[in-house]
């Protein structure tokens, strides 16, 4: 008796069980880390002043370029924001160095350029 209620009880359990589904999740993550962005820094040859241009990050970044008087960046001013490639700067003896975001993903800092 006991056996035949163990029977009915597992069948009628076992049958109201929804099937679960065991396909993997998907999570959508950037296919690449922000790429560090490379700084390069001249003087013009025919008008005053400095210019400053960078490789791009992809994925539409902001940059952020900081400006320093000295080259650890202790004390640093951020002097640019946006998505433009390129700065012109009108003083030398400074250090410069830049950065990328996007979407709350950050990149590390780009080489050190010393106009």
């Amino acid at each position: 008796m006991i056996k035949k209620l163990f029977i009915i009880l597992f069948l009628f359990v076992g049958c109201n069980f929804e099937k679960i589904d065991s396909s993997p999740t998907t999570v959508k993550l950037p296919s690449d880390p922000l790429q560090t962005p490379t700084l390069y820094g001249g003087k013009y040859l025919e008008s005053p002043g400095y210019g400053l241009n960078w490789t791009d990050s992809g994925y539409g970044c902001y940059y952020e370029l900081e400006e320093s008087s000295t080259g650890n960046f202790l004390t640093s001013t951020v002097i640019y924001r946006g998505t433009d490639r390129s700065y012109n700067v009108y003083s030398d003896g400074y250090y410069y160095r830049l950065r990328a975001t996007y979407s709350g993903l950050i990149s590390g800092w780009s080489n050190v350029e010393h106009l």
